[in-house]
């Protein structure tokens, strides 16, 4: 079984919102839609190519080089069965796992045809992760890597036994990290829990650990 990865992927585009129409279709995706369908293994130089004879302009071959990534990473890179976090920028992160190859379909949005299907297994609210995840979600750029925190988004999910599903907390739970010199506490609560239950819940946990 290949090694289960993880990805952060902004929603927006051609400066577009697409949150609500990657959770409406089961999709995520790149814009850029004039490069036409690609191909697995296409190489960064081929990108840049394409980028610039479809009138793509970038501000150096830096920022050039950055977009190929995004593609090199979503066409190449990703697999069925990674983990993708999409963001809303309003504090709620959809989290997905992908479930189709690279297609390119330019009918369901015209700014966003380089697609993968993909199946929701939660939404999580970005203020009850860790501040190291939280800062990793404030990226700014379409497409990166976040295996780096597979420790911590790890925790959020388990296999099934026998059956190679992968499940996170539901969404009528958060789990919430506390860290504190370098140690941290990590506690899933009811989103419906009011904030005295919580208080007293601690306050059992803490009593229970001192006896």
């Amino acid at each position: 079984m290949n090694e289960k990865h993880f990805w952060l992927l902004r929603a927006f585009p051609d400066n577009v919102p697409h949150y609500n129409v990657f959770l409406n279709a089961s999709v995520v995706g790149l814009g850029w839609p004039r490069i036409g369908k690609l191909e697995k293994g296409i190489k960064p130089d081929e990108l840049k190519q394409l980028f610039i004879e479809n009138d793509y302009p970038a501000a150096d071959n830096a920022a050039l080089g950055r977009r190929a990534g995004y593609f090199i990473r979503f066409v190449n890179e990703m697999q069925i069965g990674d983990i993708v976090f999409v963001p809303d920028n309003n504090g709620t992160v959809a989290v997905y796992e992908i479930k189709s190859d690279y297609y390119y379909d330019e009918k369901m949005s015209v700014h966003v045809p380089h697609l993968r299907k993909v199946q929701l297994l939660t939404t999580l609210k970005v203020h009850s992760l860790s501040k190291s995840l939280q800062r990793l979600l404030g990226n700014q750029l379409s497409v990166i890597n976040l295996d780096k925190a597979k420790e911590e988004i790890t925790t959020l999910i388990s296999s099934d036994s026998g059956v190679g599903q992968t499940t996170i907390n539901r969404t009528n739970y958060s789990l919430i990290t506390g860290e504190n010199k370098g140690k941290s506490v990590q506690i899933i609560i009811p989103n419906n829990a009011s904030n005295q239950e919580i208080a007293v819940i601690l306050n059992d946990i803490i009593r229970d650990l001192e006896k």
